[in-house]
């Protein structure tokens, strides 16, 4: 809503569907981890300590990402935004 500024109601749910609509044929265009991600990710793999992702963002966006950046099935738990009626920073996510 933010990003749209003062467009009349009417307009915003186009102008939203659209925004979602290029920003899913993009997802992992530009997109990578935090430096220093990889290898903490290599280190509780070889230590066998399992780890999960929890994101704001909905399951049909999250999914797609993370098979492109091959963290899908490495992942033991994804929580994304539709997972729970609360999202971050409500703590019902991480909890879970």
């Amino acid at each position: 809503r933010l990003g749209f500024g003062d467009c009349e109601p009417a307009r915003f749910e186009s102008l939203r569907l659209r925004f979602l609509e290029i920003y899913a044929s993009r997802l992992a265009l530009e997109t990578a981890l935090f430096e220093g991600g990889a290898a903490l990710l290599e280190a509780l793999e070889a230590a066998e300590v399992p780890w999960g992702i929890v994101t704001n963002k909905p399951a049909w966006l999250t999914e797609p990402l993370l098979e492109a950046l091959g963290l899908r099935r490495r992942a033991c738990v994804v929580v994304s935004g539709d997972t729970l009626a609360e999202k971050k920073p409500h703590p019902a996510p991480l909890l879970l």
